[in-house]
């Protein structure tokens, strides 16, 4: 049997797989048997990572070209490796083919991770522990020998080879050590891995942000857009983080040259992490006027919903009426849900025109909202169709049918909420009974919930509903948690904005008790001095 130099100095180097494949056929005493015991360090030495080592190549029986070429690749010239030390750790533990193919899976998996499985494997044939028809065909090493036969792109940098192993590397504490390691268009590219797998890994993402905000190096548009859409994917906010995205686009706007589709980014990841910044928000308005003709229709709507979600009254209002208002319609929206955000968009904003509202209220259009839409939208209708009737004394248009299944829609709480509510519930019966004295959960049908309903006589005195008169008030107690206030500038969103404005038209006085204001974890004696302070207010 020839040694194994003496079939290498055989083989061209430039021979394709099928060639090699034949050649090892050709002079190898097995049926097909490949590279053997070339100097290579052990496979605990190898996981520890060495670029000056040429990895093992083991005795091949398969007759696939692609296991075949997965093995050859094994050969190949080592490139600078990441230290992975908590992965190694489980690559060395594993004791059996089954445990070390249970770790190729994910829905990620990166050249240098297949590297380091497929080299332990080679080891085992090579020692005869293990051969190669027990697992050449199962599907997870199938993949292994895809990833490593696959041709990397020109472009990848060995740290870029290796971002899909560090997000899908277990360990979060390992992956945010690596992170120090990457360059910040790395850093942003491994941000939008994680929010395309939507794993929100807050070691990862934390160490990102850290890594982010302290550099002095300016972040581009998409870079800027790619970063909040990974915010609001994920749901992570880090403040600081994103104080630095709002100045790098503050000073990279009047460069853009990408277009609108960059800025309609941002402003539908703004809106939807409801992050307020007075300044990015007039600068982000400023660009799209200027370039008004250059601006999709899409990226226009996506701006009137973040000025609406944040309450944000730009002062160049009376231009954006004239330049984009006037002129959007329906046909500009493409989808029914994007023209019922405008319209909401504009009532919140107390901009919207009879024709506006009109246009939403509509028996055809209300159907399909009630057909077609999920509860969100169909709450926005209730609040256009409150609107119409308690706040545009003159509007003479349609309005939603008294019988509609839209009434039935109601806002969901979520948990920190129903606790916020149930706390503020609980102190206020220290202040009179509530079960003449108070009603909870009141579905308005104007598209939001009363959390409390009470009354009370000109002296800020509770009264019991049975004795109700045209001298008493009413009270609506709203509570506002974390999900109902803007982030950054914090204050109520503009769809708490528009309720308290139709409550008030309703005739009630709104005692508002956002989660900033009152702890539930405070002592008793201090809620309930809270809570009269707050009646005493609106007396």
């Amino acid at each position: 049997m020839l040694k194994i130099s003496q079939i290498y100095s055989k083989i061209p180097q430039k021979a394709s797989i099928v060639q090699l494949y034949q050649y090892l056929r050709q002079y190898a005493s097995a049926p097909v048997s490949a590279v053997s015991k070339l100097q290579v360090k052990s496979h605990e030495t190898h996981i520890e990572g060495s670029s000056s080592t040429n990895l093992k190549v083991s005795k091949i029986t398969s007759k696939n070209p692609l296991v075949a070429a997965a093995f050859a690749s094994l050969g190949s010239k080592a490139v600078e490796e990441i230290k992975t030390p908590r992965t190694d750790e489980r690559i060395k533990g594993a004791q059996t083919v089954e445990e070390l193919l249970n770790l190729s899976e994910g829905s990620g998996l990166s050249r240098r991770f297949a590297l380091k499985i497929v080299s332990v494997l080679a080891d085992w044939c090579t020692d005869d522990k293990i051969q190669l028809s027990d697992f050449d065909r199962d599907p997870r090493f199938v993949r292994l020998c895809k990833v490593l036969t696959k041709k990397p792109k020109a472009n990848l940098t060995p740290h870029n080879e290796d971002l899909t192993m560090v997000v899908n590397i277990t360990a979060d504490d390992e992956a945010a050590r690596l992170i120090n390691g990457l360059t910040i268009p790395q850093m942003v590219r491994v941000v939008m891995l994680l929010a395309s797998k939507k794993r929100r890994s807050v070691s990862l993402l934390r160490s990102i942000s850290f890594n982010i905000s302290r550099s002095q190096e300016h972040l581009d548009l998409k870079q800027c857009a790619d970063l909040l859409f990974g915010a609001a994917s994920l749901n992570y906010i880090d403040d600081i983080l994103l104080d630095k995205i709002c100045r790098d686009i503050c000073s990279q706007l009047k460069e853009n040259k990408r277009g609108s589709a960059v800025i309609g980014s941002i402003l539908t990841s703004l809106g939807l992490i409801r992050y307020k910044d007075p300044v990015v928000l007039d600068a982000i308005t400023e660009w799209v006027l200027c370039n008004a003709e250059n601006t999709r229709a899409q990226d226009a709507f996506a701006l009137f919903l973040t000025l609406a979600i944040t309450n944000h009254r730009s002062e160049k209002w009376e231009k954006l009426n004239t330049v984009f208002v006037s002129q959007l319609s329906q046909k500009d929206a493409l989808k029914l849900s994007t023209w019922l955000d405008f319209v909401w968009s504009l009532v919140v904003l107390e901009q919207a025109t009879d024709k506006h509202i009109e246009s939403v209220l509509t028996d055809s259009f209300t159907q399909k909202v009630e057909i077609e839409f999920q509860v969100p939208h169909k709450l926005k209708i209730l609040n256009i169709n409150a609107a119409a009737n308690l706040l545009y004394n003159d509007y003479k248009g349609s309005k939603l049918s008294d019988s509609s299944n839209i009434y039935s829609a109601v806002p969901l709480q979520s948990k920190n909420k129903k606790a916020l509510a149930a706390s503020i519930i609980e102190t206020l019966g220290n202040l009179f009974p509530l079960e003449t004295y108070l009603k909870t959960n009141v579905n308005t049908g104007l598209g939001l919930l009363i959390e409390g309903e009470c009354l009370i006589d000109r002296k800020g005195n509770p009264l019991p509903f049975n004795k109700k008169s045209d001298e008493c008030i009413r009270v609506a107690v709203v509570v506002y948690d974390f999900h109902d206030m803007c982030r950054g500038k914090i204050e109520p969103t503009g769809m708490h904005h528009l309720f308290e404005r139709l409550l008030h038209a309703e005739g009630y006085k709104v005692l508002a008790v956002p989660y900033t204001e009152y702890n539930p974890h405070d002592k008793l004696v201090q809620r309930i001095q809270f809570l009269k302070n707050k009646f005493k207010a609106i007396t």
